[in-house]
């Protein structure tokens, strides 16, 4: 309502009105206070659509602020090859604008022999020199199979193998490559007869391993 168009009785109750207002911000104020809540931030009125002040500053370049420049993730990889990909079912008379660089890790290791040996080396050595190690499995389903990936590792190392297995005996063939033998000593045999429920004491050797094997 206009100020020219305001009674007496409009201008007495905008007043009250005001004070009215006034007074909640303050007990709202007191309340917080007593509460020990932070204080209301002040909120200044939008600038959108307002002319700037200094209309140079779209001139000048702000430059970034000390570490804000992103790090590449894969600046410090060797990279082994290079291979350019074509693209394929363009139209005649299409002309490249650009590429863009992809970095691919670890996926194939075809032609590459000294990876697989590597590979295949990896556990046998940690083994020769580690204390201990840790051991875990899971599965994935992949093209209609379920195969198993078991890891075992320290800090120092990790070694992943899938195999189509989940059970003590591939864990110990993964554990013994590339070696297949086993050697069961006195400790070894006492350890069975302890475990395995109903173990007949004159048992032979053969039959300790078969049955053995069998509720592994």
């Amino acid at each position: 309502m206009p100020p020219e168009q305001r009674t007496p009785l409009v201008e007495s109750l905008l007043r009250v009105i005001a004070q009215q207002e006034a007074e909640i911000e303050r007990l709202r104020a007191e309340i917080a206070r007593w509460k020990k809540l932070p204080p209301r931030p002040t909120i200044r009125p939008s600038t959108l659509g307002a002319p700037h002040p200094d209309p140079s500053h779209k001139k000048r370049r702000r430059g970034k602020r000390p570490g804000s420049a992103k790090r590449q993730k894969t600046g410090e990889l060797v990279i082994h090859e290079t291979i350019p990909l074509a693209i394929e079912g363009l139209r005649e008379g299409t002309r490249q604008n650009g590429h863009e660089d992809f970095v691919v890790q670890d996926l194939r290791t075809e032609g590459h022999e000294e990876f697989h040996a590597e590979k295949d080396a990896l556990l046998p050595a940690a083994r020769e020199v580690s204390g201990y190690f840790q051991a875990d499995d899971t599965g994935a389903r992949h093209l209609g199979q379920n195969p198993c990936t078991t890891v075992i590792a320290n800090p120092f190392f990790a070694s992943f193998t899938a195999t189509e297995s989940k059970s003590r005996i591939n864990f110990l063939k993964l554990l013994r490559v590339p070696h297949e033998e086993y050697v069961l000593g006195e400790d070894a045999l006492l350890y069975l007869r302890d475990r395995i429920s109903g173990l007949h004491p004159i048992l032979s050797l053969p039959d300790l391993v078969r049955q053995a094997a069998q509720e592994a």
